[in-house]
């Protein structure tokens, strides 16, 4: 059995595609961008997330029982962060930051109606529904922002 010699411009061809394809090889790129600092807009934005979503907490906290003049405190600190962070968003054209805006002012409207023709219980849970709106729009605006402590 006769084996198969190479001549010299084989081999020299060889070697030349051998090394263009490893020359023009592009080195390993990580499939997520190293993280970055954060900006002062950034910070601003995350901290009114996070003073947000500690209000929305203390709001679902509330049990049935609770005083009405609870209730509309926290739900108005609620209303208030939810302002704060429309603000530090308001360059943001995203899905989750306009969903943000939606559900924000859904609870401002429902907050300043609540006293008129509205009993207590349709008042707490038109409240409840809107925090709990909110804070699923919060929660989504959050993770598309990368804050990490919201």
């Amino acid at each position: 059995m006769k084996t198969p010699i190479v001549t010299a411009a084989a081999f020299t061809l060889i070697t030349a595609a051998t090394a263009a394809l490893s020359a023009s090889a592009q080195p390993y790129q990580q499939p997520y961008p190293e993280p970055r600092e954060q900006t002062r807009h950034e910070t601003r934005f995350c901290d009114s997330l996070a003073l947000f979503h500690g209000d929305a907490e203390a709001f679902r906290a509330l049990g049935p029982h609770a005083p009405e003049s609870a209730v509309r405190e926290t739900a108005r600190r609620v209303r208030d962060d939810a302002d704060h962070v429309r603000d530090a968003a308001s360059s943001m054209q995203t899905p989750a930051a306009r969903d943000f805006d939606h559900a924000a002012e859904r609870l401002r409207t429902d907050y300043d109606s609540t006293r008129e023709n509205v009993s207590r219980r349709q008042s707490r849970e038109m409240l409840q529904s809107d925090v709990q709106n909110l804070r699923a729009a919060a929660h989504q605006l959050a993770v598309e922002s990368n804050c990490p402590r919201s």
